[in-house]
Protein backbone atom coordinates (compact mmCIF):
# COMPACT_ATOMS: atom_id res chain seq x y z
CA UNK A 1 0.00 0.00 0.00
CA UNK A 2 1.71 3.22 -1.08
CA UNK A 3 1.42 5.80 1.70
CA UNK A 4 2.70 8.68 -0.42
CA UNK A 5 -0.88 9.15 -1.61
CA UNK A 6 -1.81 10.15 1.96
CA UNK A 7 1.10 12.55 2.41
CA UNK A 8 0.34 16.22 2.07
CA UNK A 9 3.35 17.65 0.19
CA UNK A 10 5.32 14.60 1.35
CA UNK A 11 4.46 14.88 5.04
CA UNK A 12 2.38 12.69 7.34
CA UNK A 13 1.59 14.78 10.39
CA UNK A 14 -0.91 15.11 13.17
CA UNK A 15 -3.37 12.96 15.03
CA UNK A 16 -6.46 14.07 13.03
CA UNK A 17 -4.78 13.20 9.73
CA UNK A 18 -3.52 9.92 11.23
CA UNK A 19 -7.03 8.93 12.32
CA UNK A 20 -8.38 9.64 8.84
CA UNK A 21 -5.58 7.65 7.21
CA UNK A 22 -6.07 4.77 9.66
CA UNK A 23 -9.71 4.49 8.57
CA UNK A 24 -8.71 4.61 4.89
CA UNK A 25 -6.05 1.94 5.42
CA UNK A 26 -8.60 -0.32 7.12
CA UNK A 27 -10.88 -0.03 4.09
CA UNK A 28 -7.98 -0.90 1.75
CA UNK A 29 -6.74 -3.82 3.88
CA UNK A 30 -10.22 -5.23 4.53
CA UNK A 31 -9.87 -7.10 1.22
CA UNK A 32 -6.67 -8.87 2.29
CA UNK A 33 -6.85 -12.57 3.07
CA UNK A 34 -6.33 -13.78 6.61
CA UNK A 35 -2.63 -14.32 7.22
CA UNK A 36 -1.50 -12.02 4.39
CA UNK A 37 1.60 -9.90 4.75
CA UNK A 38 0.78 -6.33 3.75
CA UNK A 39 3.53 -3.89 2.91
CA UNK A 40 3.03 -0.26 3.88
CA UNK A 41 5.34 1.55 1.47
CA UNK A 42 6.63 4.93 2.59
CA UNK A 43 8.47 5.67 -0.68
CA UNK A 44 8.17 9.38 -1.40
CA UNK A 45 7.18 10.32 2.14
CA UNK A 46 9.56 13.03 3.33
CA UNK A 47 8.72 13.12 7.05
CA UNK A 48 6.39 11.57 9.60
CA UNK A 49 5.66 12.71 13.13
CA UNK A 50 4.81 10.71 16.23
CA UNK A 51 1.22 11.93 16.46
CA UNK A 52 0.47 10.57 13.00
CA UNK A 53 2.27 7.29 13.79
CA UNK A 54 0.30 6.80 17.01
CA UNK A 55 -3.03 7.50 15.35
CA UNK A 56 -2.43 5.60 12.12
CA UNK A 57 0.22 2.90 12.55
CA UNK A 58 -0.34 2.09 16.23
CA UNK A 59 -4.07 1.68 15.64
CA UNK A 60 -3.49 -0.24 12.41
CA UNK A 61 -1.37 -2.85 14.17
CA UNK A 62 -4.10 -3.32 16.80
CA UNK A 63 -6.72 -3.60 14.05
CA UNK A 64 -4.55 -6.07 12.10
CA UNK A 65 -4.34 -8.39 15.11
CA UNK A 66 -8.11 -8.75 15.43
CA UNK A 67 -9.23 -12.23 14.43
CA UNK A 68 -11.56 -10.94 11.72
CA UNK A 69 -8.66 -9.06 10.06
CA UNK A 70 -5.55 -11.15 10.84
CA UNK A 71 -3.06 -9.41 8.54
CA UNK A 72 0.63 -8.73 9.09
CA UNK A 73 1.79 -5.19 8.26
CA UNK A 74 5.42 -4.51 7.44
CA UNK A 75 6.71 -0.97 6.97
CA UNK A 76 8.93 -0.54 3.91
CA UNK A 77 11.09 2.37 2.74
CA UNK A 78 10.48 4.10 6.06
CA UNK A 79 12.27 7.49 6.22
CA UNK A 80 15.53 6.87 8.11
CA UNK A 81 15.41 10.32 9.71
CA UNK A 82 12.09 9.43 11.37
CA UNK A 83 13.04 6.07 12.89
CA UNK A 84 13.31 7.82 16.28
CA UNK A 85 9.67 8.92 15.92
CA UNK A 86 8.72 5.34 15.08
CA UNK A 87 10.65 4.08 18.12
CA UNK A 88 8.79 6.51 20.38
CA UNK A 89 5.43 5.54 18.89
CA UNK A 90 6.27 1.87 19.41
CA UNK A 91 7.11 2.53 23.06
CA UNK A 92 3.90 4.50 23.62
CA UNK A 93 1.83 1.76 21.96
CA UNK A 94 3.68 -1.19 23.50
CA UNK A 95 4.40 -2.52 20.03
CA UNK A 96 7.41 -3.47 17.93
CA UNK A 97 7.17 -2.64 14.24
CA UNK A 98 8.76 -4.73 11.51
CA UNK A 99 10.62 -2.47 9.08
CA UNK A 100 12.16 -3.65 5.80
CA UNK A 101 14.11 -1.81 3.15
CA UNK A 102 12.39 -3.68 0.34
CA UNK A 103 9.09 -5.55 0.17
CA UNK A 104 10.06 -9.14 -0.49
CA UNK A 105 8.83 -12.57 0.42
CA UNK A 106 10.37 -14.45 2.11
CA UNK A 107 11.57 -11.62 4.26
CA UNK A 108 15.31 -11.44 4.74
CA UNK A 109 16.00 -7.89 5.85
CA UNK A 110 13.39 -7.10 8.49
CA UNK A 111 14.42 -5.27 11.63
CA UNK A 112 12.24 -4.51 14.62
CA UNK A 113 11.77 -0.96 15.78
CA UNK A 114 10.42 -0.67 19.30
CA UNK A 115 10.56 -2.53 22.56
CA UNK A 116 10.26 -6.28 22.72
CA UNK A 117 10.52 -8.15 25.99
CA UNK A 118 13.77 -10.13 26.15
CA UNK A 119 11.91 -13.44 26.58
CA UNK A 120 9.82 -12.73 23.48
CA UNK A 121 12.91 -11.62 21.55
CA UNK A 122 14.65 -14.91 22.40
CA UNK A 123 11.54 -16.85 21.40
CA UNK A 124 11.32 -14.97 18.10
CA UNK A 125 14.98 -15.69 17.38
CA UNK A 126 14.45 -19.39 18.20
CA UNK A 127 11.62 -19.60 15.66
CA UNK A 128 13.61 -17.69 13.03
CA UNK A 129 16.54 -20.04 13.56
CA UNK A 130 14.29 -23.07 13.00
CA UNK A 131 12.17 -21.60 10.23
CA UNK A 132 9.01 -22.72 12.03
CA UNK A 133 8.14 -24.29 15.35
CA UNK A 134 5.41 -25.28 17.78
CA UNK A 135 5.47 -24.74 21.51
CA UNK A 136 6.06 -28.46 21.96
CA UNK A 137 9.02 -28.32 19.55
CA UNK A 138 10.64 -25.48 21.49
CA UNK A 139 9.92 -27.18 24.81
CA UNK A 140 11.65 -30.34 23.62
CA UNK A 141 14.60 -28.60 21.95
CA UNK A 142 15.44 -25.77 24.36
CA UNK A 143 16.39 -26.75 27.84
CA UNK A 144 15.28 -24.03 30.22
CA UNK A 145 14.36 -24.98 33.73
CA UNK A 146 10.61 -24.91 34.28
CA UNK A 147 9.71 -23.88 30.73
CA UNK A 148 7.28 -26.33 29.20
CA UNK A 149 5.22 -26.43 26.02
CA UNK A 150 2.42 -24.31 27.52
CA UNK A 151 4.80 -21.46 28.38
CA UNK A 152 6.34 -21.65 24.90
CA UNK A 153 2.86 -21.61 23.35
CA UNK A 154 1.99 -18.50 25.37
CA UNK A 155 5.13 -16.76 24.14
CA UNK A 156 4.39 -17.75 20.54
CA UNK A 157 0.81 -16.49 20.84
CA UNK A 158 2.09 -13.17 22.23
CA UNK A 159 4.38 -12.80 19.19
CA UNK A 160 1.47 -13.68 16.92
CA UNK A 161 -0.71 -11.05 18.61
CA UNK A 162 2.07 -8.49 18.06
CA UNK A 163 2.00 -9.45 14.35
CA UNK A 164 5.60 -10.69 14.50
CA UNK A 165 4.85 -14.37 13.79
CA UNK A 166 2.27 -15.98 11.57
CA UNK A 167 0.61 -19.24 12.53
CA UNK A 168 -1.24 -22.09 10.91
CA UNK A 169 -2.81 -25.31 12.09
CA UNK A 170 -0.98 -28.60 11.75
CA UNK A 171 -3.33 -31.24 13.03
CA UNK A 172 -4.23 -30.10 16.54
CA UNK A 173 -1.08 -28.01 16.91
CA UNK A 174 -0.34 -24.39 16.10
CA UNK A 175 2.71 -24.00 13.87
CA UNK A 176 4.43 -20.58 14.02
Amino acid sequence: VPLKRFAERGFLRGRPQGRTHFAELCVILANANAGDIVFLDFTGVKAINGSWLNAAIGELFRWASEERNNVFPILTHFPVDDLDELELAAQVNGQAYPVADEPETPLHSVRLVGPLDEVLRETLLAVIERGEATGADLGAEIEEEGIGATAWNNRLKDLFDLRLLNRRKRGRRQLY
